[in-house]
């Protein structure tokens, strides 16, 4: 049986820095604490475990969670940052060239993504 994979510049170490640092996911509750190398404590939603982003490592310890495609733990993380939650139109960024010109404004928060 073949098998196909597809190829991607998402390596571990990228997966791991943005779902990390993600604003998104800091702003729902979520927290990441590094507690060893390449391991941290993950708490989302109530939920605590330990987790890594290296498939390799991962491997040699059967109680961690590998945060990878597939894991459904990730994926909820994962559309939790695709499919961020609308803010108050105050709470807003906005982009407003009448400050500075005379003109009109308009506002670009619905083009503005953060991870």
């Amino acid at each position: 049986m073949n098998s196909f994979r597809v190829p991607t510049s998402l390596f571990p170490e990228r997966i791991e820095d943005l779902f990390v640092n993600s604003l998104m996911l800091k702003q729902i509750g979520t927290s990441f604490k590094q507690s060893e190398n390449q391991t941290w404590h993950l708490n989302y939603k109530s939920r605590d475990c330990a987790v890594k982003f290296y498939p390799d490592s991962f491997e040699k310890n059967a109680s961690l969670q590998l945060m990878s495609f597939g894991n459904p733990v990730f994926e909820e993380m994962l559309s939790a940052i695709d499919s961020p939650q609308p803010t108050a139109k105050s709470q807003r960024p906005t982009v407003n060239s009448q400050q500075s010109t005379g003109t009109t404004g308009f506002d670009a928060s619905d083009r503005v993504w953060y991870f």
